[in-house]
């Protein structure tokens, strides 16, 4: 949970291998995977809310999208969008999972404030969150792939999938929906120095519930064989799945901050780490108060690389990231924005 502006808007795409541009379309230019998982990452949110003694109520909007797959995986994928062959004999374990959602909602906080007698305070805050399930979509693939040589494959594949705008030959039309909650927890503690220290976690006990919605589970396998009326062994690929609605349930994962904000005259150093889902996304920067209402904050993100810049004036800030100044060759690139103004104690 953060202290939130009345107004804003936030958008932030990454990924470990490629740049955003050759990501989103062939694969082509410097290519740079992680050892182990890597990862893909889209995130679009806006909100607006007031707010009123400790109060706050907020209507919004979340687009998520996030692709985690294997360092095996996204090799014989770069090496099928680069139209490359793998060595004969080579063989790849396959592991992806894509999930994506859009969502409205309505939420409320609530923050409580304490202050010590030696000028210490600390303030905790709780917030709950309604979310109308718009759009999902779900896949994973699973298994082996390997190389026969001359560009031939031999492969045992669990593919499933699912997405609310999905049609099927022959399937009915459906009602796609999605209705879900989430809770947040945060923890601030502010020291008489200007020491600030926060600790959040969004997300908690979070996910969605699905009904109706279109998916498919397929099954691909050349290692099938069977006999011909000679006796002679037959091999020959096999593909089986079926396309269904189903009804399930995606859990949203639950995100954890902690920060550190240690000020020294008009200007202030902070770090931070966040980690979701098994990733960890350290920051550090600083901040120059050149105004009473005016301040520059630089920042450097380790996951993607990427510089983030930004300005806060009276009533409204931007911020801009990116991991080049080139945004065709950037890995990760974000901006937000939003305006403030004081309607009570914020969290």
């Amino acid at each position: 949970m953060n202290c939130f502006p009345p107004c804003r808007l936030l958008n932030f795409a990454g990924n470990d291998p490629l740049s955003m541009h050759a990501y989103q379309r062939d694969w082509q230019g410097a290519y740079h995977p992680r050892d182990g998982r890597n990862l893909g990452i889209f995130s679009l949110r806006a909100d607006s809310s007031v707010q009123l003694s400790g109060w706050r109520v907020a209507i919004f909007q979340r687009q998520e999208a996030l692709i985690d797959s294997s360092r095996e995986t996204t090799d014989l994928y770069h090496l099928y969008q680069s139209r490359s062959v793998a060595s004969a004999g080579q063989t790849y374990v396959l592991d992806a999972n894509y999930q994506a959602f859009t969502a409205v909602g309505l939420r409320v906080d609530k923050a409580w404030l304490w202050n010590s007698t030696v000028g210490n305070e600390v303030i905790f805050g709780i917030g709950y969150s309604l979310l109308q399930g718009q759009r999902v979509q779900t896949e994973s693939a699973k298994g082996l792939v390997t190389s026969l040589g001359a560009g031939k494959y031999g492969y045992a594949l669990n593919l499933s999938d699912s997405a609310t705008r999905k049609t099927y030959p022959y399937q009915t039309a459906g009602q796609p929906e999605g209705q879900g909650e989430s809770w947040d927890l945060g923890i601030s503690f502010n020291k008489g120095n200007g020491l600030h220290l926060t600790l959040l976690a969004n997300d908690i006990l979070a996910n969605i519930r699905w009904h109706d919605i279109p998916s498919t589970l397929t099954n691909a396998n050349t290692g099938v064989t069977s006999t011909d009326a000679n006796g002679y062994i037959v091999y020959a690929a096999a593909l089986s799945g079926r396309n269904f609605r189903s009804n399930f349930t995606q859990p949203l994962p639950v995100r954890y901050a902690a920060s550190a904000t240690l000020p020294w005259r008009d200007f202030s150093v902070f770090g931070s780490l966040t980690r979701q889902q098994g990733f960890n996304f350290p920051l550090a920067g600083a901040t120059w108060a050149y105004a009473k209402n005016g301040c520059l904050q630089a920042d450097y993100d380790v996951r993607f690389g990427s510089t983030g810049l930004k300005w806060t004036g009276a009533i409204a800030y931007i911020a801009l990231r990116a991991s080049q100044w080139n945004l065709s060759e950037a890995r990760a690139y974000g901006i937000s924005a939003g305006l403030h103004w004081d309607f009570g104690q914020q969290f």
